[in-house]
């Protein structure tokens, strides 16, 4: 069976970075399913509530650019990758996030050493502090740039310019 590790994002190129170097100091072949997680703050309408749908968040979020880099990476490590998918972490606290965790059968949780998640979206949240409070099997990357980048939500080229 498939490892599930899970990578908090803010659907910028820096969490892609974070999968490659993980991918790349992979040692074993095995497959791994990837969960892009992010946080998102939720109305307390009941209207809102009962509308919930992951896909609407998706196209609000315009992640076009995210899901085609995530397409090449899948296609460039197909050997390593079975499965990408994206969650929205809904909660506050961390027994909410373990539940969260534990629902989505995650083996392992991977991010960023240094790089603190931002996004544009107002109702994004970064799942981060969470992840580093909780004792969970994690790890956290250094991610080896190559040259210094703006960060950037639409551009791929950021991505395919550094090693690995």
């Amino acid at each position: 069976m498939a490892q599930t590790i899970l990578i908090p994002t803010d659907f910028s190129i820096g969490s892609l970075q974070v999968l490659k170097e993980f991918l790349n100091k992979q040692e074993d072949n095995s497959k791994v399913n990837i969960i892009f997680a992010a946080g998102y703050t939720t109305s307390s309408s009941i209207s809102d509530l009962l509308f919930f749908s992951k896909h609407r968040i998706i196209k609000t979020l315009n992640l076009d650019a995210f899901d085609d880099a995530v397409k090449i990476i899948e296609n460039k490590y197909n050997n390593k990758v079975n499965l990408t998918k994206i969650e929205f972490f809904t909660g506050w606290n961390q027994r909410s996030f373990i539940n969260f965790l534990e629902g989505n059968d995650v083996d392992q949780i991977i991010y960023s050493k240094e790089e603190q998640l931002k996004s544009i979206h107002k109702s994004w949240f970064d799942i981060t502090p969470l992840v580093r409070k909780i004792k969970y099997k994690q790890t956290a990357v250094e991610v080896d740039y190559d040259i210094e980048y703006p960060r950037e939500y639409i551009a791929l080229s950021p991505l395919f310019s550094t090693r690995g």
